[in-house]
Formats: structure tokens, C-alpha cells, sequence
């Protein structure tokens, strides 16, 4: 009970953190892009009530896998959300009303503790997906080594870069990049390190990061970096780990820009990861609103309807139309089954959310895998469903997942570190 009551207190103290850092750091930074704090003795004590239950709501998790992903889940998608609909006159709670009965119903996916049993890939498979990931790279090296620019991986003319492969992609090159990028190279590099070859590893590194190059696209990069990130340990390890990136964003942020007014973590990371979504949700739910497309704007729609749009990507329709700007306004696959069909929409999205974790929970995966899990997860927030299924390659992880990522289908189970008891 102690340490529970340790534990919600923390997450209390890291909350506080991100109230402070949207309310003193960017509001005043960036009210010119519609965010304001206005204090609503309602609001406070409705997203205070909310956020106290599921704070207890989440200790009390039991499987650590889900609990890992519940946690995820709860900063990402909860806590910017609330916060902006808290200090917001035009918040809209509708999103925050999906958002909430997917923490609610993630934990079900866990229920029975359902495990399915994959056949093991025998031979070298790691030496296969090498020679696999190099035959698939030679095509986008070929295409894009000539508009490369190494400012930016210091993330320097990262807007120019994009433009300049915008105007001169190659369709192929696209579908290519994705499961190298997120799913055969981090399996490439963790594999090796288990296996100590560390040749495949440094290969891997190299490799992600020119691909990172050929269009400046940070969740590449992103991608790297967790998998590094959530290496280490088992997931209730990674739940630590995860716990003080969230302190470091929400506090070392704002202290870092009250003392030395740099405000690159308060940009980069809190605003962009966990506000500007929120931003965007509101203004998408505002449009669609008895305005929906039962998703003609999408591949899914099948054409059964007519497209509103026109034919313009949806992100883009919001940018131009909406917001006056020439941005691509990318919101999540909640936010999508919104403007799709209102909260039936959001109710079919959050129980596709729910089956998916489940699914991904009964294979037992290994926890040095995660990094790749928690960049689908990132993804939730920042794609459309046809965009997170083909474009980011979830069919494709889906399938990989149940091959190569579970203990049985490795062979072994996972053998903890001597970290793990931390």
C-alpha cells in the first residue's frame, strides 16, 4: 500500500510539472498558436477527480506489460488532453471522453492471460533479416544519398530537407523505408546485442540513420533512441524508465527555460508530444462536429460515400481550411474515428486499441523488444488509421511480431539482467 501511495504521488508531482510547464512556459511562448490558460473552478475539479482516479486506477494494474503500455497511453494521450481542456474556454471534452475509456478498457486485454504459441524460426534468422534489410537499402541509397544533408542530424534545415525529398520521392522508396526503419533494423540491432555481434549492430545504427537523413522524419529517429531506451531490463523496469523521462519533460523542461530561457525541451518534447495533439484534436472535433465523413477521406471509406473533401488529405483540409495555414495537421486514429462518425467513431477506434495490446500481450513478447512497441504507440497520436496500418507498417509489424518476437517463437525464454531487480 506504501509504496502505491509512493507511486501516485510521484505521478502527482510530474502532473504538477506539466501544469506548470503549459500554464508559465508555453502559453506565453505560444499563444499565438491557440494556446491560453484560463482557470475554470469546474474544470480544475472535474480533470483533478479524473485524474486521481486513474492515476489510482493505473497502481493497480497487475500484468507489466499492459501496465507499461497503460502508462504510455495515460501520459501521451491523457494528460495533454486534459490539461489543454482544463485551461482552454473552447476545450471540447469529447476526445478526453475516448481517451478515458481506452484507459479504462486497456487492462481487459490482459484478462485470462490468453498466450499464443508461435512457431520458432530455426536457422541464422538474424543473419537472414541482415542480408534482407541491405538488399532493401541499396534502392533508397540509390535515390536519396545525392539530397542528403548532415545538418540534419544536429535537427538544423530539417523543414528544408523534407521539402526537398517531398519534390522528388520515389513511391517504392516509402513502402521500403517503414519496416526497415521500424521494425527489421531495431530488431536487427537489439537481436545482435543479446547475441554480442556487435558488427550487426553498429550496421543497424548506420543504416537508421541515413534513412533518418532521407527526409529529416524525427520519428526515425525517435524510433533509435527508444530502442535503446527500453532496452534494459524487464517491463517493470522500463515503467521506471518511462517514469523519469516524464519527470525530466515536465520539470527540467520548465527549469530549463525559467533559469536560461531555453526552451528547446519545452518545445521539441512537452509542447509538440503532448499539447499540440491535443490542440489539433480540439480544432478537428469543432469542424467535424455533425460534420462527419464516415471516412470518405480515407482508403477505408471503400468509396461508399461521397468525399467531401475532394480528394484533399484530411490534415492538409485542416490546415488550409481550418487553421489558414499551409501545415499538415496530423491528429491520432481516435481523433480520425471522431471526424469519421462522432463517438461511435471514437468507440470503434478505442476497441481497436484494445485488441491490438491484447493481441500483442498474448504473444508473450520479449521486454528488450519494447522500443519498437513504443513507437506504434507514439504513432496512435500522430497518423490515421489507413496511414498507421499501411504507411507505418503495423500490418506488416503484426505479422513480424507473432514470428520474432515472443519467447517461444525465439526459443528461449528471456533471461533477466541483474538490473531488473532494481
Amino acid at each position: 500500500m506504501l509504496k502505491k501511495c509512493i507511486t501516485v504521488m510521484t505521478h502527482v508531482f510530474i502532473i504538477i510539472g506539466f501544469n506548470i510547464s503549459y500554464c508559465y512556459a508555453i502559453c506565453p511562448l505560444f499563444d499565438y498558436m491557440g494556446f491560453s490558460a484560463v482557470f475554470s473552478l469546474n474544470k480544475v475539479v472535474i480533470i483533478s477527480f479524473l485524474t486521481f482516479f486513474f492515476l489510482i486506477f493505473g497502481v493497480n494494474i497487475i500484468n507489466p506489460f499492459m501496465s507499461l503500455v497503460w502508462w504510455i497511453f495515460f501520459y501521451m494521450f491523457f494528460v495533454g488532453e486534459s490539461i489543454y481542456y482544463q485551461y482552454t474556454t473552447e476545450g471540447n471534452f469529447k476526445i478526453l471522453i475516448g481517451i478515458s475509456l481506452l484507459l479504462l478498457l486497456l487492462p481487459l486485454g490482459s484478462i485470462g492471460q490468453i498466450k499464443l504459441v508461435p512457431h520458432r524460426i530455426k536457422g541464422d534468422s538474424l543473419t537472414l533479416l541482415v542480408v534482407l534489410s541491405i538488399l532493401m537499402f541499396i534502392p533508397i541509397f540509390l535515390a536519396s544519398f545525392k539530397y542528403i544533408n548532415l545538418k540534419n542530424l544536429l535537427f538544423i534545415d530539417v523543414y528544408d530537407t523534407r521539402a526537398v525529398f517531398k519534390a522528388n520521392k520515389v513511391p517504392i522508396v516509402g513502402y521500403l523505408i517503414v519496416p526497415l526503419s521500424r521494425i527489421f533494423i531495431p530488431y536487427i540491432i537489439v537481436k545482435s546485442m543479446e547475441q554480442k555481434r556487435y558488427k550487426y549492430v553498429v550496421l543497424g545504427i548506420g543504416l537508421i540513420l541515413f534513412i533518418y537523413l532521407c527526409g529529416a522524419v524525427k520519428s526515425v529517429f525517435m524510433g533509435l533512441l527508444a530502442v535503446f531506451l527500453f532496452y534494459a531490463g524487464d517491463y517493470r523496469f522500463k515503467q521506471k524508465i518511462w517514469t523519469a523521462m516524464m519527470a525530466v519533460v515536465s520539470w527540467f523542461g520548465f527549469i530549463a527555460y525559467y533559469f536560461t530561457e531555453n526552451n528547446t525541451i519545452i518545445d521539441m518534447f512537452t509542447r509538440r508530444v503532448f499539447f499540440v495533439p491535443a490542440y489539433l484534436n480540439n480544432l478537428y472535433v469543432e469542424y467535424f462536429t455533425n460534420n462527419y465523413t464516415y471516412y470518405s477521406h480515407s482508403p477505408l471509406g471503400l468509396g461508399l460515400s461521397e468525399d467531401m473533401l475532394d480528394g484533399t488529405p484530411l490534415s492538409i483540409f485542416l490546415g488550409d481550411a481550418v487553421m489558414g495555414k499551409e501545415i499538415n495537421a496530423n491528429a491520432g486514429i481516435i481523433t480520425e474515428g471522431y471526424v469519421g462518425f462522432g463517438m461511435p467513431g471514437v468507440i470503434m477506434i478505442v476497441l481497436f486499441i484494445v485488441l491490438l495490446f491484447a493481441y500483442l500481450n498474448s504473444l508473450d513478447i520479449q521486454p528488450q523488444f519494447f522500443g519498437i512497441i513504443f513507437v506504434y504507440i507514439y504513432l496512435t497520436n500522430t497518423a490515421f488509421l489507413s496511414v498507421f496500418l499501411v504507411t507505418h507498417g503495423l500490418l506488416v509489424f503484426i505479422l513480424f511480431a507473432y514470428f520474432y518476437l515472443s519467447k517461444s517463437a525465439d526459443g528461449q525464454e528471456y533471461s533477466r539482467k541483474n538490473f531488473n531487480s532494481m
